[in-house]
């Protein structure tokens, strides 16, 4: 069974590739970038294909068109059109052009892939593989994502966390070894190309970064219904917790404090920049070590945004100035984020409260952060230079933020 998948946003070419993996494993599949490589010549072979999987938009073509001249050709083979318009007019559009089948992308999951690909090889008269095409019901019908949850080598220990974007597992070797975290993107969330290619795009990020303080990345890949990065499993809580739990005098907090710049020094040096620092995504090993973690919303330096213009990503206790007022960022935005969790470690609250998160904005854009209680006010010079609303006027790195801690703290006559 050969089966050609075109569509012009390369993560959605790879999710329909692993699923159709998933659903058909003796399935052969090929992509086929259609703003690279335009529409298909004669020379190209489409009879080789038992079935070929075609999106609705194709960057500035309309896949429509590519439908009828695809059906034009001699032995065609099955074409399902794909795509992300609702309108009931495409979809008469398409079979009136040809289209064998039509998927809306909200319903691409691996059992409407298998049905698709059994009905291609109904019609060509191949025989299909009952084992393959075996439905789990007992995953469909519970509808709880954990018994969805398939990742191969490993099995499910329990679950870890949510948020609105992903869910978190402790999965162990099925063979024995030590367990580790499974990222998993939300069902609901796998057909929007923005949240997809963004999850994806972590694991890239993850991969650029070389550091003893940020929580080490092993792989990725596609269960049934969604995507998944495994990453080390960082099980000694976050530095919220820590603090809360533990009498912590200066020097450990300055400690600290140098290992999440050293962190943020790391990061930066791969052109990343966080753009989410926050308690939460700061964690210990069980060794005692800080590991920073959750580069969703990371960006590298000089890339195009995948957000949509006017779409703000953060955490607004956290947020610098210029992020929240949609201005370019670098490493001085997780800087700020840096001191305003270490004015929250020290003050016991964050430097900013509002009743509504656009209020708590105007306050990081324009308000002065309360001083320092008196027992922590020998931190005043640093909280100040972090906190400074022009990003010119804050440390212009990681490392010389570092520095500075050397020049207050560690050089005095």
């Amino acid at each position: 069974m050969r089966v050609l998948a075109i569509d012009d946003d390369e993560s959605y070419r790879l999710l329909i590739a692993e699923m159709l993996k998933l659903a058909v494993p003796q399935a052969q599949i090929d992509m086929y970038d259609p703003v690279a490589g335009g529409f298909p010549g004669a020379d190209f072979d489409l009879g080789a294909y038992d079935l070929v999987l075609l999106d609705y938009r194709l960057g500035t073509e309309n896949g429509l068109e590519w439908l009828r001249r695809f059906k034009a050709r001699e032995h065609c083979p099955a074409v399902v059109m794909i795509t992300g318009e609702g309108s009931e007019s495409v979809v008469v559009q398409a079979i009136k052009a040809g289209a064998d089948d039509y998927l809306p992308k909200e319903r691409l999951d691996r059992d409407e892939l298998r049905r698709i690909v059994q009905d291609a090889m109904t019609a060509k008269g191949l025989q299909s593989n009952d084992e393959t095409v075996q439905l789990d019901t007992q995953a469909i019908a519970s509808g709880n994502p954990q018994m969805g949850l398939r990742i191969a080598g490993y099995r499910l220990v329990r679950p870890l966390g949510e948020g609105a974007v992903s869910r978190v597992y402790l999965v162990a070797p099925e063979g024995g070894g030590t367990p580790i975290a499974a990222k998993v993107l939300r069902e609901e969330l796998i057909h929007d190309s923005d949240f997809l290619t963004r999850f994806l795009r972590e694991y890239e990020i993850f991969g650029r970064i070389r550091s003893r303080h940020v929580g080490r990345i092993f792989s990725y890949g596609f269960s049934d219904n969604s995507a998944y990065i495994l990453m080390e499993y960082i099980g000694g809580g976050d530095v919220r917790t820590y603090f809360a739990e533990n009498y912590v005098n200066q020097g450990k907090t300055l400690s600290i404090f140098r290992q999440l710049l050293t962190a943020l020094s790391d990061v930066h040096a791969a052109d990343v920049v966080h753009r989410d620092l926050k308690p939460h995504n700061v964690m210990f090993r069980d060794d005692g070590g800080l590991a920073m973690v959750d580069f969703g919303i990371a960006r590298i330096v000089g890339e195009p945004s995948i957000t949509q213009q006017g779409t703000l990503l953060g955490t607004p206790n956290y947020m610098s100035p210029e992020m929240i007022a949609g201005k370019p960022v670098d490493a001085r935005s997780d800087l700020y984020s840096a001191g305003v969790l270490l004015y929250q470690i020290l003050a016991k609250r964050p430097p900013f409260e509002a009743d509504t998160p656009a209020e708590l904005m105007q306050r990081h854009l324009h308000d002065a952060p309360p001083p320092l209680p008196r027992a922590q006010d020998e931190f005043q010079p640093l909280i100040d230079a972090l906190l400074a609303k022009d990003p010119g006027q804050r440390p212009a790195s990681a490392g010389a933020a570092l520095a500075l801690i050397e020049e207050l703290y560690f050089r005095r006559g």
